[in-house]
């Protein structure tokens, strides 16, 4: 190695005094400069929000031509005179008779190339700089580009040292140096004309498939060991040259029949170690907000996943998303061997597309090369398929409550997908039924409904229905999974109590959300039946009236004390662990307290703030006496808001006795009681700054034991992005078009006026 770092410092010393050097920078710098600006010209031209996950970098890192084609010139400029040139002056001869090894000499003079290159690059973090300067810039982001370069540059500089080793002058070397790169480049091209068998293949191979990834934060381990596994094979290779030069080549020769059996062990090794990287691999996401992250929900589904499952993309690769879509499923094929995705697109491949149309009865037809299907994707096991349409796949928003160049992206494609595996692999929907006949919300027929609760729920294969009390003799497991009384005006009769009662303790699950309800004069809060009931599970249910006066949880320019408001609290149980830490609030109004009325009997799921209190004189605060605050009779904060319990079988309500005859014990089922039912209001559920609807979806997976259901889905993610006018443009020329390659002329003016002193 002392060898090897000799000749490496030789090499960079030659070149970076050389006036060559200086050349290829600045042609260097001045392409990379063009393309840079032309970029952010474009960029500035699109609509804002365009660019939320793309800007000017990541479009520059490897997403056009632009990037790829010099990459073809610039690299045999570096290499070919690594090896040729010793060649064609007889050095060589001279460097060898040395106590230095063949591959002390390669990897010396190798490395020394990459020196070069990185050197190539590192003005580049200017542009990262002035593109910081117009907007957001993921720094994760830039650093997995640039990991890209590094590994991209390891191969392609390789293959160059080989075509050096093996010509007999520079020129001879560039050539064949630049027929190598062209070949691969084209090779991986393959990907987009290939049909599905094929394509998988071409896409290993395409330098543009892994800088696609890279460009965008993701750290694929199979990119990696391909580009560091083509380095070391090309890199032996070009060792073994160097090692034969001046030799007789005959496969009668025992000298040469060896080598070329290396070589053949030497490309079976680097085949194997790729074919086992490709199928057993890890993705890193270096994204400032991991929106590349598969989700703790989708990651639970994955795991749970006890049968094979196919997934058929119907889209063009040319339809906006597709790219988003693409590096997805491969988080999930990352995940589980058990996804198996298949690409068809309907332009360039109507066959293929009819088949699959045909195959799970989509109802589709080609028009010219339009596609009248709705459907984007079908997620299919056995005889049982789910349907995934366009609009359920990726959206952008802009959040009209933040500044005007704020735009979110809903990462929906996971959300969809996980859905559907989630729909195939339970089978049955689980059935919640939902309480009607006493001012509830219900599922559907009124202004007051759980549609939007129940349609966030459908995707999660949960079936929401009503049911009656009224008149019913029982109510069974087998009947509804779990029970919602979400809402209630009205109080429950003393039968319809003890229904709901023997539901849970049979083993019935039960979701209560009930609001502080007062009669008309606003006076007293109406007994809607519940306390009692309630108390036998643990959970007191206090008739008071939640006042929250901290300014930091009401809405921005004021709101009143009774809510809307935010809520931070988290308790410790399973229905919550998912978003403590989590930093994202809930969102409740004129909500009551809801308290254990024991730490055994049951776990708070959330609290208000420590400012907050509970009023029980609803005369004082309906007259508006006085000050708000809290007084000797009021629950002081932080008040328990929600709480979960299990529901217990006692006395001679058991079922069993123990060994002694004694009454023992017998678990009930599972309940969850919430002082607020506006939780479950559409317009807090369609938030997405608030986790209402993940909290709904945790309690409803708690009660029915789904446990991929409390897992936190995929986020929506607020971003400020890039956003250049024509002015900001034109400044840019300046900088990345003029100064920055005049700076290396002047650089490499001096060295030569150095040296000619």
């Amino acid at each position: 190695m002392r060898a090897a770092w000799t000749i490496l410092k030789r090499e960079v010393y030659a070149f970076f005094v050389s006036s060559m050097a200086y050349v290829l920078l600045t042609a260097w710098l001045l392409y990379s400069g063009v393309v840079f600006y032309m970029l952010a010209s474009y960029y500035a031209s699109q609509p804002l929000g365009a660019g939320a996950q793309d800007n000017p970098l990541t479009m520059f890192f490897g997403q056009t031509t632009l990037f790829y084609l010099p990459m073809l010139v610039f690299v045999p400029l570096v290499t070919m005179r690594l090896l040729a040139e010793e060649r064609s002056r007889g050095t060589i001869e001279v460097l060898m008779t040395a106590p230095v090894s063949a591959t002390s000499v390669v990897l010396g003079k190798y490395l020394a190339s990459v020196v070069v290159w990185i050197a190539m690059w590192l003005p580049t973090l200017l542009y990262v700089w002035l593109t910081s300067r117009y907007g957001d810039v993921d720094l994760g982001t830039v650093a997995s580009s640039y990991v890209g370069i590094l590994g991209m540059g390891a191969y392609y500089l390789a293959i160059g040292t080989l075509m050096s080793a093996l010509a007999k002058n520079q020129i001879v070397s560039g050539i064949l140096t630049f027929m190598a790169l062209a070949g691969l480049f084209i090779m991986g091209l393959g990907q987009f004309v290939f049909g599905e068998e094929y394509r998988e293949v071409f896409a290993y191979l395409s330098i543009w498939g892994h800088m696609e990834a890279f460009s965008r934060g993701v750290i694929d381990s199979r990119y990696l060991v391909f580009d560091l596994s083509i380095a070391a094979g090309t890199l032996a290779l070009a060792v073994g040259a160097v090692r034969a030069r001046g030799r007789e080549l005959s496969l009668a020769s025992p000298e040469t029949r060896w080598p070329l059996y290396n070589i053949a062990l030497l490309l079976a090794l680097l085949v194997q170690a790729n074919y086992l990287s490709y199928r057993h691999y890890d993705r890193w996401d270096w994204t400032e907000h991991s929106i590349y992250t598969l989700s703790d929900r989708t990651k639970a589904v994955l795991g749970e996943l006890d049968r094979d499952v196919e997934i058929w993309i119907l889209l063009s690769e040319a339809e906006e998303g597709f790219a988003e879509l693409r590096n997805l499923l491969a988080r999930y094929t990352a995940e589980t061997e058990r996804l198996d995705v298949h690409y068809v697109d309907p332009d360039r491949d109507p066959g293929a597309y009819r088949e699959v149309a045909q195959r799970f009865e989509l109802g589709a037809m080609l028009v010219g090369e339009s596609q009248l299907s709705d459907v984007a994707a079908v997620v299919a096991s056995g005889d049982r398929h789910w349907e995934v349409t366009r609009d359920d796949l990726i959206s952008r928003s802009f959040d009209p409550f933040e500044s005007e160049d704020s735009v979110e992206l809903n990462v929906e494609g996971e959300r969809a997908i996980t859905g559907a595996l989630v729909e195939l692999m339970q089978g049955e929907a689980t059935h919640v039924c939902v309480t009607t006949g006493h001012g509830e919300l219900s599922v559907t027929g009124s202004q007051r409904s759980l549609a939007g609760f129940a349609q966030e729920m459908r995707r999660e294969n949960l079936e929401l229905s009503d049911v009656t009390l009224r008149g019913r003799d029982e109510l069974t497991v087998e009947e509804c999974d779990a029970l919602a009384v979400v809402g209630p005006e009205v109080a429950f009769a003393p039968e319809e109590i003890d229904l709901v009662r023997a539901y849970v303790r049979g083993g019935g699950n039960l979701l209560l959300a009930i609001d502080p309800v007062v009669n008309a004069s606003q006076t007293e809060f109406v007994d809607l039946g519940f306390e009692r009931m309630l108390a036998d599970f643990g959970v007191r249910l206090d008739r008071s009236v939640i006042i929250e006066p901290n300014p930091a949880l009401l809405p921005a320019g004021g709101g009143h004390p009774l809510g809307p408001y935010a809520v931070v609290g988290w308790g410790d149980h399973p229905i919550t662990q998912p978003f403590t830490g989590l930093g994202l609030p809930i969102i409740a109004s004129e909500a009551r307290s809801v308290r254990p009325a024991s730490p055994d009997q049951a776990a708070v799921l959330l609290r208000t703030s420590e400012q907050s209190y509970a009023e029980t004189d609803l005369r004082s605060l309906a007259q508006g006496a006085g000050e708000l605050g809290a007084d000797e009779r009021d629950i002081a904060g932080p008040v328990p808001i929600a709480v979960a319990a299990q529901a217990e079988v006692t006395g001679r309500e058991a079922i069993d006795e123990d060994e002694d005859g004694e009454p023992d014990a017998q678990p009930g089922g599972r309940v969850v009681v919430i002082g607020d039912a506006s939780m479950l209001a559409s317009e807090y559920l369609q938030e997405a700054t608030v986790v209402n609807r993940n909290f709904a979806s945790a309690v409803v997976g708690w009660l029915t034991e789904r446990d991929a259901l409390i897992a936190i889905e995929a986020r929506t993610i607020e971003s400020h992005p890039v956003s250049m006018s024509q002015e900001d443009v034109e400044n840019l020329f300046l900088r990345v078009v003029v100064l920055i390659p005049l700076a290396f002329v002047f650089l490499g003016f001096a060295v030569w006026w150095n040296r000619r002193q």
